[in-house]
């Protein structure tokens, strides 16, 4: 499931369709609220060249849901990390996504999936209310 509307939206369909994979990939209009997409899939992936601040990594990590990311600045980079809090992939690159995603799909080493996972779900903590509201209450302090 594809979800959101983009610039190469028509040209994304075109491959699904080219591939013959209608049947096999849903694209979504934008929604507001994912979580139930998220928390019934297997994986995340985000292939941004860019994204601002993120969010949706907070959010997938919150699911306990393995992410899948491109290396894009302005959030997955700096929330992902190399490979510590979920699979990073060089923008651009698909033979390095490729790669990962089979790794992700096969789960391979499922130990190290685990720790990736549990590195994320910790990390969260830090994006939340409780977290910015003391570290509000000691800046007023």
């Amino acid at each position: 499931i594809i979800i959101g509307s983009g610039e190469e939206k028509e040209n994304l369909k075109k491959q699904i369709k080219s591939y013959g994979m209608e049947k096999h990939i849903l694209l979504k209009e934008f929604k507001n609220n994912i979580f139930n997409y998220i928390f019934n899939s297997r994986l995340f992936v985000l292939t941004s060249n860019w994204e601002d601040p993120g969010f949706v990594i907070i959010e997938a990590a919150a699911c306990n849901k393995l992410i899948l990311s491109s290396n894009a600045e302005s959030g997955p980079i700096e929330f992902v990390g190399n490979d510590q809090s979920g699979l990073i992939f060089k923008k651009n690159n698909f033979e390095q996504f490729q790669e990962k995603l089979i790794f992700a799909l096969k789960n391979v080493d499922e130990k190290k999936i685990y720790e990736i996972k549990k590195n994320a779900k910790l990390k969260v903590k830090k994006y939340t209310i409780f977290n910015h509201s003391m570290k509000l209450i000691k800046l007023l302090d």
